[in-house]
């Protein structure tokens, strides 16, 4: 003879429903566990001058820079672009969080209001100047790809976890 407690079924079936509403919103992975993982990664690429990939400056240009800011490297003459990539509260930096998706960059605007253009665009594509990119390097990377899994799995027990509480279980 079989035994099934028809509680039990509403409990899975309230455990079902939850682990479903929980998993088709990822705002709270992008707040918690993203917004420190993004700005930690960038400053990686800045560190290693774009993971050791980016161009070297002209030889002139390079004097000139050396002169009117010693010790600045690639792409950090004044760190605005580094700022606005690293820091998630700085004015120049985008961070939307929506179910799906997370947009994570810099501002074009605020370049363009604060620096007559959007240096950071034509970097990273190579417009008029070597190709240094930023975030093309981080999508592409095996070491990001491992930390946002290990992150989303953590994020995701967590979450199971709290879902099973909340259906007795």
């Amino acid at each position: 003879m079989i035994d099934i407690d028809y509680r039990d079924l509403l409990r899975l079936e309230t455990l079902l429903s939850d682990l479903g509403r929980r998993f088709s919103d990822l705002t709270p992975f992008w707040n918690d566990f993203a917004v420190d993982l993004l700005p930690t990664k960038v400053r990686e690429v800045f560190r290693t001058e774009g993971y050791g990939t980016w161009a070297a400056l002209d030889p002139v240009y390079a004097r000139v820079k050396a002169e009117r800011y010693p010790g600045a490297g690639i792409l950090r003459r004044t760190d605005a672009y580094f700022q606005a990539a690293s820091e998630v509260d700085h004015p120049g930096n985008v961070f939307v969080a929506t179910p799906m998706a997370l947009v994570f960059g810099v501002g074009g605007g605020y370049f363009e209001a604060v620096a007559g253009e959007n240096y950071p665009e034509r970097h990273e594509l190579g417009r008029g100047v070597a190709e240094r990119p930023v975030y093309a390097l981080l999508a592409e990377s095996a070491d990001f790809d491992a930390e946002i899994s290990r992150l989303l799995d953590t994020w995701s027990a967590d979450e199971v976890s709290e879902a099973s509480k909340n259906a007795d279980f």
